[in-house]
């Protein structure tokens, strides 16, 4: 008869040589590169966009007060002047929100923290997890059957 334990830590082992290995963590972290800065380009790409928006709000804006103060005053431009300067406020906003460091640098943080995440997820699966397992399945069964 096969002990339950050695055949938890057989299973934990054999994970262990294939999902663990260096190749297997190297393709998953360049793949989750590869989405990220696939992201990050429509991100970059959607900051152009407002960029120009923004411009021409701030064209517009200018337009508008101008007539204004030319005495063309009246309710519709003064609605179209707050409704663009809401905009380019939430805009300003948005444009803010990125901050001035570069996507680049963003990336470099957060590839290091998902190859510490990995060193943290190694360090727990390459541990002697059995007798870990043991106890939570003796109080499993303890509290199932009192």
């Amino acid at each position: 008869m096969v002990r339950r334990d050695s055949i938890e830590r057989e299973i934990v082992e054999g994970l262990q040589r294939e999902v663990l290995r260096d190749d297997v963590a190297a393709y998953a972290l360049e793949e989750f590169k590869r989405q990220l800065q696939a992201r990050l380009q429509g991100a970059r790409s959607h900051l152009v966009v407002l960029r120009a928006r923004r411009e021409k709000l701030k064209n517009e804006i200018t337009n508008l007060a101008r007539a204004i103060a030319d005495g063309h005053s009246s309710a519709a431009l003064l609605s179209e002047l707050g409704k663009r300067e809401q905009e380019l406020d939430k805009i300003s906003e948005d444009l803010l929100a990125a901050d001035g460091r570069g996507f680049d640098a963003k990336l470099q943080e957060i590839e290091a923290f998902v190859q510490k995440r990995l060193q943290d997820i190694r360090g727990l699966l390459f541990a002697d997890v059995t007798g870990e397992g043991r106890t939570l399945q003796t109080l499993h069964c303890n509290h199932a059957y009192s």
